[in-house]
């Protein structure tokens, strides 16, 4: 009988060293997270951003290990995360006049033509109007709702434009947005996408080039709205489809182009004519045009002036 006591008081000890210990573990854990979270909080505020300072949403195209393309959109005004996925196997028109071709295959196309990857944003933005600036090519995937299972794939071994404090940024973001705030479309499912057989005999998707107003909204740029501006683009390209393109992308941004001027063509590249600055600074980010600040008697705030050169480059 004593020894059965002896024996139970022995569990009773080891169970308590047990509890004791996964309770100093646990609360170790709360306490590194809080460490790493406040690490990534000061190096977001100290390091420069060169594409968000959480100063409206960022919008990065992302690519991993699966063929599909993911475009993430990250805005704190509303504290919502979107994530558009869109299918690898989508056919596209590629962005600097490159050709047709699987979306899947753009990445590639980008590094062979040396153009970092700044190829897949341009396209996105040009083929399906979502305007992104931004692209990041990591291993794996990132998963906005397992938080820090694919958070870290942001830091190690990445190709991006995004500086390291945009990362910072970024990740904080994706951490403390609620579950229910991730919204999520697969283009896949979606009518905006029709399956068939592609140029190359694969199959496929094909765009219908006409984006969901549910999904443009959340590339609304308030700043650029807040303003409403007049705009008016002047096309010396000598393509007018062009020039609707350009203002489906505008449309994207949440507004219009009051006016679209045709004129002789020219070898000119692009020209952002300007009254208030804040109204192009989201524009100058997508299309990299040179900037003008307008005479008081312009009659438009924005103008655009687009020309050969420029067809070109889009």
């Amino acid at each position: 009988m004593p020894a059965r006591i002896k024996n139970n008081k022995r569990r009773r000890q080891k169970y308590a060293l047990k509890i004791t210990l996964r309770k100093h573990l646990y609360s170790k854990g709360i306490l590194i997270t809080f460490l790493l979270i406040l690490t990534l909080l000061l190096f977001s505020i100290s390091f420069k951003h060169d594409k968000w300072s959480n100063d409206g949403y960022l919008s990065v195209a992302v690519v991993g290990d699966s063929p599909d393309v993911t475009v993430i959109i990250a805005n704190p005004e509303d504290d919502h995360l979107v994530t558009i996925i869109i299918p690898g196997n989508t056919e596209v028109d590629s962005a600097r006049n490159f050709g047709i071709l699987p979306l899947k295959n753009i990445w590639r196309l980008s590094q062979e033509q040396g153009t970092s990857g700044e190829l897949l944003p341009e396209t996105i933005t040009r083929y399906f109007y979502f305007p992104t600036t931004s692209y990041l090519r990591i291993r794996g995937s990132i998963d906005s709702t397992h938080k820090l299972s694919g958070l870290h794939r942001m830091f190690l071994d990445v190709e991006t434009n995004l500086s390291f404090a945009d990362r910072v940024s970024l990740a904080l973001f994706i951490f403390r947005v609620r579950n229910i705030d991730n919204v999520q479309y697969d283009l896949s499912k979606s009518r905006m996408l029709s399956s068939s057989v592609l140029s190359d005999g694969s199959e496929g998707f094909i765009y219908n080039r006409n984006p969901s107003g549910n999904i443009t909204t959340y590339f609304h740029d308030q700043s650029l709205r807040r303003n409403s501006p007049k705009i008016k683009i002047v096309n010396r390209t000598g393509n007018r489809l062009l020039v609707e393109q350009i203002g489906k992308v505008f449309e994207s941004l949440g507004v219009k182009v009051s006016f679209f001027e045709n004129k002789e063509v020219s070898d000119n590249d692009c020209t952002l004519i300007y009254k208030n600055f804040d109204s192009v600074s989201k524009l100058n980010e997508l299309f990299d045009c040179e900037l003008e600040e307008a005479s008081f008697e312009e009659g438009y705030d924005v103008t655009m002036d687009i020309g050969v050169l420029f067809s070109k480059r889009y």
